[in-house]
C-alpha cells in the first residue's frame, strides 16, 4: 500500500507542476489582456477622430471624447442603446447593416450644437450581418475647408505657372 501511494505521488508530481505552470501562464495572460484593454481605451480616448463602437444589438460599447462632444453626451455611455444617444445615427447604422441606400442622398447627421454637419462612416468588426460596428464621425465643414484649401493651393500653382510662362518669352 505504501509503495502504491509512493508511485501515485511520484506520478502525480509532473501533473501538479504542469497545472501550476498553466495557472501562472493564465495569470500572466490575464494581466496582459488587462494591459491591452487599458492601452486600447487610452488610444481611443485620445484620438482626434470621433469614434463610436456599437455591438450587434446597437448598444454603445465604446465612445471617445470627440464623438461624445459631437453627439452632446458624456463619454461613459457603455451599454446604452445607440438610439438613446442619437436616433438619426441609429437609423443610418440600421440602414447600412441592411445594405439599404435610401439615405444615400443625405447620409449625415446634425451635431448637438445644431450647426455642425457630421458624416458617419461605418466599418464592421467581425463577420456577418449582425457584427459590431465602428462608426467614424467626421465633421463635414472641416472636410469642406480642406477641399477649399486644396483648390486654393492648386489655383495658386496654376497662377504661378501662367505668370512664369508669360514672363519667360518676354525675357
Amino acid at each position: 500500500l505504501g509503495g502504491i501511494l509512493l508511485f501515485i505521488s511520484v506520478a502525480a508530481h509532473p501533473l501538479a507542476r504542469r497545472i501550476q505552470e498553466s495557472e501562472n501562464l493564465a495569470r500572466q495572460r490575464g494581466i496582459d489582456l488587462a494591459n491591452l484593454g487599458q492601452l486600447n481605451d487610452y488610444i481611443i480616448r485620445n484620438l482626434r477622430e470621433s469614434i463610436v463602437v456599437v455591438d450587434s444589438d446597437d448598444r454603445v460599447r465604446l465612445m471617445n471624447d470627440a464623438a461624445a462632444k459631437y453627439l452632446g453626451t458624456d463619454r461613459d455611455q457603455r451599454g446604452v442603446s445607440l438610439g438613446a444617444v442619437s436616433t438619426r445615427l441609429l437609423e443610418l447604422a440600421t440602414a447600412w447593416r441592411r445594405g439599404s441606400s435610401s439615405d444615400a442622398a443625405s447620409p449625415s447627421i446634425l451635431a448637438a450644437d445644431g450647426i455642425t454637419v457630421i458624416n458617419p462612416y461605418f466599418a464592421p468588426i467581425g463577420e456577418g450581418d449582425s457584427a459590431a460596428l465602428i462608426i467614424f464621425l467626421e465633421d463635414a465643414s472641416a472636410l469642406a475647408e480642406r477641399v477649399q484649401q486644396s483648390k486654393l493651393a492648386a489655383l495658386g500653382r496654376l497662377s504661378a505657372s501662367i505668370a512664369h510662362e508669360i514672363r519667360n518669352p518676354l525675357g
